[in-house]
């Protein structure tokens, strides 16, 4: 019998466009166990760049998929900058479990594509809104401004059914409110 020669090594192609190079240095700054066979683990990096009022280029990337719990692996926002012909990451922020169970904080166990975008509260801040899945079928939604230099968390809300928060501009004056959903849906 022969050998079977060993297919020859390729290189993971470096990402060309923006959204691709974004997506591609968040994902390769984590510590992240590649998802098994069973889809559990943290699957990539989603990108967008965001609306601001400089000429400022900035692009939130967030990650994808379920996260694991053993080793725990939390979902990530992150705002990255362009420099020169690099980019440099701002800020970000893990979204992250606290130890408080009247204020857990946003903690989605799922985060899809555009589980994170970017909505128009006031506009000395960029805002960026959060809806990820938590468990079986509950829902979480995060509210979180960005200064310039850091996230900040606003809001935070869980439920035990999807769908806990929303904006809206309820008022027409261009701004978003943000609405959370208090009622129980088991009763």
């Amino acid at each position: 019998p022969t050998a079977t020669p060993a297919p020859a090594a390729t290189a993971t192609p470096v990402p060309t466009t923006p959204k691709g190079q974004v997506e591609a240095l968040l994902y390769e700054s984590l510590e992240v166990t590649k998802p098994a066979t069973d889809s559990i683990g943290l699957e990539g990096a989603y990108a967008f760049q965001l609306e601001t009022t400089t000429d400022q280029e900035l692009w939130l990337a967030h990650t994808i998929g379920i996260r694991n719990f053993d080793p725990l692996q939390n979902h990530v926002l992150a705002i990255y900058e362009k420099s020169g012909e690099s980019w440099k990451e701002v800020t970000r922020i893990e979204l992250a479990m606290r130890d408080n169970p009247e204020d857990p904080g946003v903690s989605p166990d799922y985060l899809g594509e555009g589980g994170g975008t970017q909505i128009q509260v006031e506009p000395s801040h960029l805002w960026i809104q959060v809806e990820g899945g938590a468990g079986a079928h509950s829902g979480v939604y995060g509210l979180f401004s960005f200064d310039g230099t850091a996230f900040q968390e606003e809001v935070s809300s869980f439920s035990s059914s999807p769908g806990i928060g929303r904006s809206e501009d309820l008022n027409n004056d261009g701004l978003a409110e943000v609405l959370l959903d208090a009622s129980d849906p088991y009763v």
